[in-house]
C-alpha cells in the first residue's frame, strides 16, 4: 500500500510540473476557482485531482476512491480532446440522516492542451429535490383525482372538452371526445337546459345523466368552476365528475322498497279489516286499483267444471278481447302478462294447498305505464291473501249449503229458499214476472202411520227428483218442512205457470202416485202466487200468498191448484 501510494504521489507531483502556473494559481486562495459557486477540480490521467476548491473536494475524495465510473470516463475523453457532460452526477449520500444526497450537473472539458481536464460542476440539489417534490406532488394530485372522481377535464366556452384526466372516458377513447361538446352525451330524456359544462359560476355535486359508448345511462355528479384569462374574461370551465349511478340506484331501491311496504300496507290493512271473505275480496280489488293505477281489477274464482268465474270487481270492466286471451292462456300457478291493441293485462294465478283456485288481474289501456317490478311483486303477496279468500269464501258456502239443504232430498231449506229467493227478487226486480207454486202433499201422514217412515222419506225423495226436473237456470226449489214444497220459476207468466203446474200434477200422478210405494198415495194441493210487475214484494210474502192458497184448496177438497193474484190474493180454483 505504501508503494502504491508513494507512486500515486509521484504521478501527481510530475502532473502539477506539466501545468502552468496560471492553471495553479486558479485554484490558489483568492483565484479564480477559489469563489466559484460549485465544484471547480483540476484532474488528471488516472482521475488524480490536482486541484480543487472546496466544494470539488467532495467529488476529489471520490475519485481518489476510485468511485464515479461515469465520471471517469467522461475524464478520459477530455483528456483525449472531447467535452463531456455528466448530467446528473449524484454523490453518495453521507450517513443516514434524511438530507438529500448532493448532486451535480458536471461539465468536463479538456484543459491545459489537453494536458488534464476541467470539471464544473453546477450544484443541482435543490432543484433536483423541488423538481422530484413537483413530480411527487403531481403524481399525488392525480392519484387523489382519480380516488375522488370518474375524471377530470376542462371545456372551452361552447362547452366542448379541451382535456380530460383519463384515457377513456365513458366507454369513448379520451381523443374522441377531444372538440366533442359535452351535451352531445346528455340523456336529452333526463335534461331540459344546459349543463354544468358551460358553468358561469362555480357548482358542486349537480348531478347529470350522460350516455356511454354502449348507450348505456350514467349518473355523473359534477362540480365546476369557470376558469378566467389574465383580464378577467371566461375562457372555459373545468371540474371533476364522480359516477354516483351505484349510489342512485341503490336510492332508487330502497325508495321502491319503501313505496312497495306503504302500499303493501295499505292494501292488507284495508283487506284484513275485512271479516267476511266476500269483503275481503272486495276490498282487495279495490285498494289495488288505488294502489296501483290500474283501469281495473278483478278476482276470478276457479269453479269445480275448471272455469273462471268472476268474484269480484274494480274499476272498469276487462275489454272482452283482452279477458278471453288470458283465460286462454294461463296455466297452472303462473304470472302472465297479455298485451294485444285493447291493453294490458297482468295475470296472477291464486293457490291455495297447492291447487289453483282463482285469479287476480290487472289491467290497463295500451298507452298508459308499463307494470313495473314494484307492482307485480305486490300483485305476488295481495294473491296470497286472495288466493285465502277464496278458500274462506268456498269453506263459507260450504257451510251455507249444508245450513240451507235439505239433508233428506238435497232441495234447499225453508231457512235457505226464502234466502235465495230474497236475493233474486233484490237483484232481478219483479217486472219479469214469475211465480211460487207452493205444494203439499195430500194424506202424508197416513202413508207414515200405515207404512212407516222409510216409505214416507221415499215418497219424498221422489217428490223432490220431480221437482228438481222442473227447475231451470234462475229457478229454485225447496222442502219447507214435512210435506210441503215450493218451486219458484223465474219470468213465468200466468198462462205458462198454469200449463207447469198442470204438467206438474200429471207427471206425479205417473210417477209417484203409480209407484209401488205398499200405501195408498193422496194427491198434490198446490197454490201459485204470482208476481205483480207493478207492486213490489218480498219474499216472505210471496211464499204466504202460495201457503194460503195451498190452503184454500185442502179446504176445498185437495187435489188442485188455486191462483194468488198479488196483494188482493183473488184466486182461481182448478
Amino acid at each position: 500500500m505504501t508503494g502504491s501510494k508513494a507512486q500515486t504521489d509521484t504521478d501527481q507531483s510530475l502532473q502539477r510540473q506539466d501545468l502552468d502556473q496560471n492553471s495553479v494559481d486558479f485554484f490558489a486562495q483568492a483565484g479564480a476557482f477559489d469563489s466559484f459557486p460549485g465544484a471547480a477540480l483540476l484532474v488528471g490521467n488516472n482521475g488524480i485531482t490536482l486541484a480543487a476548491n472546496v466544494t470539488g473536494e467532495l467529488i476529489a475524495s471520490l475519485l481518489r476512491a476510485n468511485g464515479l465510473p461515469v465520471l471517469r470516463e467522461a475524464i478520459r475523453s477530455a483528456l483525449n480532446g472531447s467535452t463531456g457532460q455528466v448530467n446528473p452526477l449524484v454523490l453518495p449520500k453521507e450517513g443516514k440522516g434524511s438530507s438529500p444526497a448532493r448532486a451535480f450537473d458536471v461539465l468536463v472539458m479538456p484543459w491545459a492542451e489537453g494536458a488534464t481536464a476541467l470539471l464544473l460542476g453546477r450544484e443541482i440539489t435543490l432543484e433536483r429535490g423541488l423538481r422530484a417534490a413537483l413530480v411527487e406532488s403531481r403524481q399525488r394530485f392525480k392519484d387523489l383525482v382519480d380516488l375522488a372522481a370518474e375524471f377530470a377535464w376542462e371545456c372551452d366556452l361552447k362547452g366542448r372538452f379541451t382535456f380530460l384526466s383519463r384515457d377513456s372516458v365513458l366507454g369513448y377513447p379520451a381523443d374522441d371526445l377531444i372538440g366533442r361538446e359535452a351535451q352531445s352525451l346528455a340523456l336529452k330524456e333526463r335534461h331540459g337546459g344546459s349543463l354544468p359544462f358551460i358553468a358561469r359560476a362555480e357548482c358542486r355535486d349537480r348531478e347529470v345523466w350522460m350516455k356511454t359508448s354502449d348507450g348505456d345511462g350514467v349518473c355523473l355528479a359534477v362540480t365546476a368552476v369557470p376558469l378566467y384569462n389574465e383580464d378577467q374574461g371566461q375562457i372555459g370551465t373545468r371540474g371533476l365528475c364522480r359516477d354516483v349511478t351505484a349510489l342512485r340506484q341503490h336510492e332508487a331501491k330502497e325508495a321502491d322498497a319503501r313505496y312497495l311496504e306503504r302500499l303493501l300496507n295499505y292494501v292488507l290493512q284495508m283487506v284484513r279489516d275485512q271479516l267476511d271473505p266476500r269483503g275481503m275480496l272486495k276490498a282487495a280489488a279495490d285498494a289495488l286499483q288505488l294502489a296501483v293505477g290500474a283501469r281495473g281489477v278483478a278476482v276470478y274464482r276457479l269453479e269445480p267444471a275448471v272455469a273462471f268465474k268472476i268474484q269480484s270487481r274494480a274499476g272498469e270492466a276487462f275489454p272482452a278481447p283482452l279477458e278471453q286471451q288470458f283465460l286462454a292462456e294461463i296455466g297452472g300457478g303462473e304470472v302472465l302478462e297479455v298485451q294485444n291493441a285493447q291493453g294490458s293485462a297482468l295475470v296472477q294465478m291464486t293457490r291455495s294447498h297447492g291447487k289453483d283456485n282463482g285469479l287476480l288481474c290487472l289491467w290497463r289501456y295500451e298507452g298508459d305505464e308499463p307494470w313495473r317490478d314494484e307492482e307485480r311483486e305486490l300483485i305476488n303477496v295481495v294473491a296470497l291473501e286472495v288466493a285465502t279468500a277464496i278458500e274462506q269464501l268456498i269453506r263459507q258456502e260450504a257451510l251455507e249449503r249444508l245450513s240451507e239443504t235439505d239433508p233428506l232430498t238435497g232441495l234447499l231449506n225453508r231457512r235457505g229458499f226464502g234466502s235465495q229467493l230474497e236475493a233474486r227478487l233484490e237483484r232481478v226486480g219483479q217486472k219479469c214476472g214469475g211465480a211460487l207454486i207452493y205444494i203439499d202433499l195430500d194424506d202424508f201422514k197416513q202413508v207414515n202411520d200405515s207404512v212407516g217412515h222409510k216409505v214416507g222419506d221415499e215418497l219424498l225423495t221422489k217428490t223432490a227428483k220431480l221437482l228438481q226436473d222442473q227447475v231451470r237456470e234462475g229457478d229454485l226449489a225447496g222442502r219447507l218442512g214435512g210435506d210441503e214444497f215450493a218451486l219458484f220459476l223465474d219470468g213465468i207468466g200466468r198462462g205458462s205457470v198454469i200449463a207447469r203446474t198442470e204438467a206438474l200434477q200429471a207427471a206425479w200422478a205417473s210417477e209417484v202416485q203409480s209407484a209401488d210405494l205398499g200405501a195408498k198415495i193422496g194427491s198434490l194441493s198446490i197454490g201459485i202466487a204470482l208476481i205483480d210487475g207493478e207492486t213490489r214484494e218480498s219474499a216472505r210474502s210471496l211464499i204466504e200468498r202460495g201457503d194460503q192458497a195451498m190452503y184454500r184448496v185442502k179446504h176445498s177438497g185437495k187435489d188442485g191448484y188455486a191462483l194468488s193474484l198479488a196483494a188482493s190474493c183473488v184466486e182461481e180454483r182448478a
